[in-house]
């Protein structure tokens, strides 16, 4: 990205699904990490003369035996917002956003938001999938609002460019 960029090019970065899994081997980052990435990407950001937006990590769709949603990422959505504040960068809370989302739809109405297919629904999928990590396209959409009702709140000059 950074070799392409332009100034006043706008970077979203939005990450934490990966970096919080320890079981995800290679993939995972320890907090401390995560965080000196976030800073890295912020100041390679800046030093190129471009925007740079974080983004808290998106919600998996998780709820306990009594329907109460819980969060699975631990530390790592808090370490957005820190690194936000401490760098004077905008944030989009879009964990807040899409746990609001996925609890106004339900235990069961939310499934429409994630990739959920019964076998030989998707050729993609012959065997079906239940994934509640991955939005599917309904999701998508719905996150994609909420990442433009973000920008707006933050008063973003970008903002002047949606419809």
């Amino acid at each position: 990205i950074l070799d392409d960029m332009q100034k006043g090019d706008w970077v979203f970065v939005q990450f934490g699904h990966n970096d919080s899994s320890k079981e995800k081997g290679e993939r995972y980052a320890p907090p401390e990490m995560y965080r000196a990435n976030l800073i890295k990407f912020i100041d390679e950001v800046k030093a190129k003369k471009g925007n740079i937006v974080l983004l808290t990590p998106v919600v998996r769709r998780r709820f306990n035996k009594d329907g109460k949603f819980y969060d699975s990422h631990g530390e790592y959505p808090d370490i957005v917002r820190s690194v936000a504040k401490e760098k004077k960068v905008p944030l989009i809370d879009m964990q807040k956003k899409t746990e609001a989302l996925v609890v106004r739809y339900g235990v069961e109405g939310s499934r429409s938001l994630f990739l959920q297919l019964k076998p030989g629904e998707n050729v993609n999928y012959p065997n079906g999938i239940d994934d509640n990590t991955h939005f599917n396209p309904k999701g998508a959409d719905e996150a994609a609002a909420l990442v433009v009702e973000g920008v707006r709140e933050a008063k973003l000059k970008l903002r002047k460019l949606l419809k």
